[in-house]
């Protein structure tokens, strides 16, 4: 008997079953490592409210949500609309104070809970200041006021204030 005259192979029904199995067997594999792959760090959770006025300065109230260390915090404000649409401002960490402490966000061992308020007490540190004064918006105009947090880069809350007088 020789191996290469004689006719019989595999019929074609056990090849397909065959490349069938190797083919769920390989998108096993890939979705079993798509899982294990970590995203990345996820932003903390949090809401706040903000308000805003030209005598009261701006106060961010956090309404509940996770603890942020105020060493990974920044605070924005941004002007949508107006004399100044599309400014965005970095306030000033130590012009930033934490009412339940009494101390600045650039000051260390410093964290940011729910029910805390984070007080900016002149309403010209909270944007930016030109040649001609500051680049905020006028009474009645909205502004967004953002938290970011800075290890990931990526804001955690924001809130739309109207500027009050």
């Amino acid at each position: 008997m020789n191996i290469f005259k004689d006719k019989k192979a595999v019929s074609p029904v056990i090849g397909v079953m065959l490349m069938i199995v190797v083919t769920v067997i390989l998108a096993a594999a890939v979705s079993s490592f798509a899982t294990s792959m970590d995203a990345g760090e996820k932003a903390p959770q949090l809401s706040m409210k903000a308000a805003a006025s030209n005598s009261g300065g701006l106060k961010i109230e956090h309404l509940g949500g996770d603890v942020l260390a105020a060493s990974d915090i920044k605070i924005q404000t941004y002007i949508p609309s107006g004399t100044y649409q599309g400014s965005t401002y970095e306030t000033p960490r130590n012009k930033t104070i934490n009412m339940r402490t009494g101390k600045r966000l650039n000051e260390s061992g410093e964290y940011v809970k729910s029910g805390d308020v984070l007080f900016v007490s002149n309403i010209n540190d909270a944007f930016a200041v030109g040649a001609y004064g500051p680049y905020k918006p006028g009474i009645g105009e909205q502004f967004k006021v953002e938290i970011y947090q800075m290890r990931i880069n990526k804001p955690v809350a924001f809130s739309l204030v109207t500027l009050n007088p």
